[in-house]
């Protein structure tokens, strides 16, 4: 192995490699070697001869090289020396060297250089030989049946052809050869053989040495195709004149080129493109001629090969002259004694050539004064003073006399629209004009009724005419004789009902690509009008009146390749109305009133790829319609009438790929209606009502994407589809596995549920048992509503949970039945009327609550039980209107949501999306402002009447504030976020569908959660103190039984759970006598038990109660309450009793004296130690507070004096009457 390395090309020597002396040998020899190297080239070489040298290879490359034998020496020795290149440093490393006595074989050798390369690099675009030969003239450096043309100067053994080159003869056998050494000694020739790569001349006389100055790069045959394809080639170059054949098989004529440009001299790269041809093999071959060896150069940037007819080539601006291939030069070059297409065609067909300053031709035509100008493009309003020398030239909507139009020889553009009034005669306007290059010419609008003979006579090169808007109700197709290269017809809106060949002679090959009849009146074509449009490639018939096209085409339109007849009266497509498109791509019978498919339909049309048959009133799709369609690729039958697809309507389809089958209507999908559609990728099922199956989607097992709007419809996607490619919109709640999708609130909506009903349920319960002989009162009879209504979200709630549960990881394929069910109705329904009546009742609640406050002598008509409770019959009666009222216009209303109710939460504008915010958004958001004004204006109101007592109103006013921002609090979550989204989504905002979901599994039944705490928990454990006064001991024992009866009456109306006090002078000695009544009293008492004693005792056991006075122990002193004027009797008369449950609470009970005040009573003192919140240790205080300012006021305390204290304080005490007081 020989390894040579440096870090640095500053080495001023490096050493040679040199092989032992070898002898010669008469083949010649061939070196075979391996080698690496990196920024160092290797040169190889004898004393006599440079065999060759070796570029870099960062890659181990294994190369041979033929050594040719030298006469003059018999021994010959090899050197490989490194050449280092511009790299800082430099790595080589040779692995083997092997010498064999014979030329190198299985390889192509280069010409003038020893280096034989791999037969495969021969002419594969990629220069390998040093000397270039294995890719010059490619088209002849091989041989075929016999024919060889190629310059080989030397056989395989590298000896010299003594006959000048290799050559076919009798001694050849198959392989091209020539005379070695003595002449009688035949030796073949390293020559490859063509096979079917290469392309041979039909004219070998034309094939001579010459052809070394001529480069030729040429494809690979390329098979038959029944495609077109579109070859574009961009190049640049100079002094080399450029070729382009397309051959028919392998051989080729060279004096029929598809396109040459002469004399080439541009930097710039420059495009073309050409067509292929159909059914037969060909190939592509490019011919540089070089004419000069020294300068010549050639550039080809690429070579593309596209499938289909090749774009068209679009007319160039007014400021362009249009090239035959395509590319577009500025129309100040034309006719300016210099060439700038490729075939010169912008000289050629001058009618004389001016010899002025091109350069400066701004300044020598000026600009006249009604004309607008840019180089010699002219806008004028007339002819007058316009230079002849205009290369583009505007008159639209100009009046002026046509005979002026003349002698313009230079204009490439002319724009004649709008011009002429009346029925005005062009006849003779291209001889005339005088123009050879006119390219384009726009005579629409001018109302012309016919076009006639000779009208463009001498406009041998327009590319591009515009006759729309005219009146031509018979359109003559003779004129394109006289416009043989016209590509571009256009004729929109010119009420053409006919169109035919007056002259069956004319029928010629013409040029015409693009033909444009849209928006006029055309009832047909008549049969062989436009057969000899052999280059038409697209035609378009929009907004006509055709019923059929029978007898349009022929079989010699093979280049038509789009075909649109959108808006049109086809009723029926038969089997002829497209014979002779076989070529056909792409067909657009959109917006016509095709009802049924019949079979074999479009039969004719095996290359279509794209089939339109969108909004038609296609029902029925007969089993054979699609027969002979085996190119389609993409299928729309969008917009139609298909509420059924049955089975194997489309397996002739067998390279399918697009199907659009949205908006028909589609309910029912046969088991085997995608038989054999393996290749579909995308298919399009929006807007359909289709019943969800599993197999649905059978033999679609390829399918990749898949647009639908229901995402139920993902649920049953095939296997191949990702679910990010299953385009649907996304459901708010709901999942194909379950109801609600999100995990969290599929647990949280049975934690609502179970708040919302248990808690509501046990608030009527309570409701009920605690009113219950007790008057009945407004907000009483309110509460209890609203409890109702909360309960019935409760409702709501666990069906929405049940279902969830029942549908559970199965729920995609069982929504339409859950939806469509008398359930889910219901549920809609009962949610509906929970949160509207919920929200009416709450809105009552703070009106009856202000009244209280502000008008308190109008307590008697809202303590009324019959107007009360009409008022809640109405909100009901609301609420179920406002729930039942849409069912009746939209059954579907509340099953269009997974969750039974319709929230217009979603910019989504379905079907009574109006009525659902008229009630959710604009109806709530008044109640909701409603009620936070009338909570408002409670507050404002208790300040004011807390300014009138002096005991401490600040902590008043902050207790009453925190109890009225529970309930605009709750209003606020729940109602706010519903309204702002709502509103937001009205507005076209996107929501984002998790929005939706927490929305009505939390936000929305968050009042009916919370209202049991608001109204009616926080109430629970109320203090309820009874306040009395006794008959005395000698008073009739009817009083007594009246008294004790009333005071049964009283704590039998108290709640249980209310702590309830007696306290007074109930007149009753109770003594120390406990035995039997522990539970009742105490030991401690004073005195002996009396009759009203007795009635007390029994009193307290009946209702549980504890005569605390006798349960601590005192002094007498301390036990008197009350003493007689004589100061002689004492007596315990009165006591502080309190129910059995709270008996703990009570700490002491004792009498305190010395009291500065005239009376035979003392005061009774309790200690009462309750763990309650601070807020309702703060109500004990304001009602004592009020209470002490009632009894110390100088005036009777009356009814309507206490109840505003019971009311808007929310202790629940029975008002003491005035005998009590």
């Amino acid at each position: 192995m020989y390894h040579l390395a440096s870090l640095s090309n500053n080495t001023t020597l490096l050493p040679s490699l040199k092989l032992p002396r070898l002898r010669f040998v008469s083949t010649g020899s061939c070196i075979h070697l391996q080698y690496r190297s990196e920024g160092i080239h290797l040169k190889l070489s004898t004393a006599a001869q440079t065999l060759t040298r070796l570029t870099e290879s960062s890659v181990w490359k294994s190369v041979k090289v033929n050594i040719r034998p030298e006469p003059q020496n018999l021994n010959y020795e090899v050197l490989i020396a490194p050449i280092p290149s511009s790299s800082t440093s430099f790595d080589v490393t040779i692995n083997f060297i092997s010498v064999l006595d014979k030329f190198c074989e299985g390889c192509f050798s280069c010409f003038t250089d020893g280096l034989c390369i791999e037969s495969s690099k021969f002419c594969d675009l990629k220069i390998d030989c040093p000397d270039l030969s294995d890719e010059k003239n490619c088209a002849f450096e091989c041989y075929h049946k016999n024919y060889y043309a190629g310059f080989r100067k030397e056989t395989s053994s590298l000896q010299q052809c003594a006959n000048n080159r290799c050559m076919f003869g009798q001694r050849s056998r198959g392989i091209p050869g020539c005379l070695a050494g003595n002449k009688n000694q035949w030796a073949p020739c390293n020559v490859p053989e063509c096979g079917e790569l290469f392309a041979l001349s039909q004219r070998v006389s034309k094939i001579n040495e010459s052809l070394e100055d001529r480069a030729v790069l040429y494809s690979t045959i390329q098979p038959v195709s029944t495609e077109f394809g579109c070859i574009t080639m961009k190049y640049s170059g100079h002094n080399v004149n450029f070729d382009v054949f397309i051959t028919n098989g392998t051989t080729f004529d060279p004096d029929e080129p598809i396109f040459y440009h002469q004399n080439v001299q541009t930097d710039k790269y420059i495009s073309t493109s050409f067509q292929t041809p159909t059914d037969v093999p060909y190939m592509v071959i490019v011919n540089v001629r070089f004419e000069s060896s020294s300068s010549s150069i050639i550039r080809l940037l690429n070579i593309n090969h596209e499938t289909g007819i090749c774009k068209d080539r679009g007319p160039c601006n007014t400021f362009q002259f249009q090239c035959n291939d395509g590319n577009c030069i500025d129309n100040i070059n034309v006719c300016d004694n210099i060439s700038h297409c490729p075939e010169m065609e912008d000289e050629l067909l001058c009618k004389y050539k001016s010899n002025a300053c091109y350069s400066c031709l701004e300044t020598l035509y000026k600009c006249p004064s009604h004309c607008t100008c840019q180089k010699l493009v002219f806008r004028c309003d007339s002819l007058q003073n316009v230079s002849k020398e205009a290369r583009a030239l505007d008159l639209s909507s100009s009046n002026f006399d046509v005979h002026h139009l003349n002698n313009f020889s230079f204009l490439v553009h002319l724009n004649l629209s709008a011009c002429f009034k009346g029925n005005i005669s062009l006849k003779n306007l291209g001889s005339q004009l005088g123009s050879k290059s006119l390219q384009s010419l726009d005579i629409s609008y001018n109302s012309i009724h016919h076009i006639e003979t000779n009208l463009f006579e001498g406009m041998q090169e327009l590319l591009y005419l515009n006759i729309s808007y005219n009146c031509i109700k018979q359109l003559e197709l003779d004129f394109l004789t006289e416009i043989p290269k016209l590509r571009h017809l256009i004729s929109k809106n010119s009420e053409i009902e006919i169109i035919r060949l007056k002259h069956s002679k004319h029928k010629f090959s013409a040029s015409l690509e693009r033909i444009d009849f849209t928006g006029n009146r055309i009832l047909k074509i008549a049969p062989g009008s436009i057969y000899f449009l052999n280059y038409l490639t697209k035609l378009i018939l929009t907004h006509n009146v055709i019923a059929n096209t029978d007898n349009y085409f022929s079989d010699s339109q093979k280049m038509l390749t789009y075909l649109d007849l959108n808006n049109n009266s086809i009723h029926t497509i038969t089997s002829h109305m497209f014979v002779g498109l076989s070529k056909l791509k792409e067909l657009n019978v959109e917006n016509n009133e095709i009802e049924v498919l019949d079979n074999f339909a479009f039969s004719t049309l095996i290359s279509l790829r794209i089939l339109n048959l969108a909004f038609n009133k296609i029902h029925t799709i007969r089993k054979r319609a699609m027969e002979n369609l085996v190119s389609l690729i993409h299928l729309n039958l969008t917009g139609n009438l298909l509420l059924k697809l049955p089975s194997a309507r489309f397996v002739s389809l067998i390279k399918l790929r697009v199907l659009d089958l949205s908006k028909n209507g589609l309910r029912e999908l046969d088991y085997n209606a995608f038989k054999r559609m393996e290749k579909v990728k995308y298919l399009y099922i929006q807007e359909n009502e289709l019943i969800i199956s599993k197999t649905m989607f059978q033999g679609l097992c390829n399918l990749e994407w898949l647009w639908t709007d229901s995402y139920i419809i993902c649920c049953a996607k095939p296997m191949s589809v990702d679910t990010s490619k299953c385009i649907s919109p996304r459901d708010s709640i709901s999942s194909c596995e379950q109801l609600i999708s999100t995990g969290f609130l599929a647990q949280m909506i049975w934690f609502m549920a179970l708040f919302s009903f248990v808690g509501n349920l046990y608030v009527i319960y309570y409701r009920i048992r605690n009113v219950s002989g007790r008057k009945y009162v407004s907000q009483e009879m309110f509460i209890l509503n609203l409890s109702f209504s909360d309960f019935l979200m409760g409702v709501y709630l666990f069906i929405i949970a049940i279902a969830d549960l029942t549908y559970r990881n199965v729920y995609g394929f069982n929504d339409d039945p859950w939806r469509s069910s008398a359930t889910c109705t219901i549920a809609g329904l009962l949610a509906t009327v929970s949160s509207e009546a919920s929200v009416l009742f709450v809105f009552l609640i703070t009106v009856e609550r202000f009244i209280v406050l502000k008008y308190p002598f109008s307590l008697a008509l809202l303590e009324r039980k019959k107007s009360t409770l009409c008022v809640a019959i109405l909100v009901w009666i609301t609420a179920i209107a406002l729930a039942a009222v849409p069912l009746s216009v939209y059954p579907d209303f509340y099953s269009r949501s997974t969750v039974c109710i319709s929230l217009p939460l979603t910019a989504e504008r379905v079907q009574g999306w109006e009525y659902s915010t008229f009630v959710f958004i604009g109806f709530n958001m008044l109640i909701f402002i409603a009620v936070v004004l009338g909570q408002m204006l409670i507050y404002v109101e208790v300040k004011r009447i807390g300014n009138a007592i002096t005991n401490d109103t600040t902590k008043r006013e902050i207790a009453v504030f925190k109890s009225l921002s529970y309930v605009v609090l709750s209003d606020t979550f729940c109602w706010i976020p519903i309204i702002l989204i709502g509103l937001l989504a009205h507005g076209g905002v996107q929501i984002s569908s998790d929005v939706y979901a927490w929305v009505v599994v939390l936000v929305l039944p968050i009042n009916s959660a919370l209202n049991p705490f608001i109204y009616t928990f926080s109430m629970i454990y109320k203090k309820t103190v009874i306040a009395c006064y006794a008959p005395t001991e000698v008073a009739e024992e009817d009083d007594k039984d009246i008294f004790y009866e009333k005071l049964q009456e009283l704590i039998e109306t108290t709640p249980r759970h209310d702590i309830l006090v007696v306290l007074g002078d109930l007149n009753a000695n109770v003594g120390n006598d406990n035995i039997g009544k522990e539970a009742t009293m105490g030991m401690h008492g004073r005195g002996e038990r009396n009759n009203n004693g007795e009635r007390l005792v029994e009193l307290c056991e009946e209702n549980s109660l504890v005569i605390e006075g006798t349960i601590f122990k005192h002094r007498d002193i301390h036990k008197q309450t009350w003493t007689s004027p004589d100061g002689h009797t004492n007596n315990q008369i009165d006591h502080i009793i309190i129910n059995r449950r709270w008996r703990g609470s009570l700490q002491d009970v004792r009498v305190k004296r010395g009291a500065d005040i005239d009376s035979d009573y003392s005061l009774v003192i309790a200690k009462i130690k309750l763990k309650t919140p601070k807020r309702d240790k703060e109500k004990l205080k304001r009602w004592k507070d009020h209470f002490e300012n009632v009894l110390n006021r100088g005036s009777p305390a009356v009814e309507a004096i206490i109840q505003p204290a019971k009311e808007f304080l929310d202790i629940d005490i029975e008002s003491p009457s005035i005998q009590d007081v």
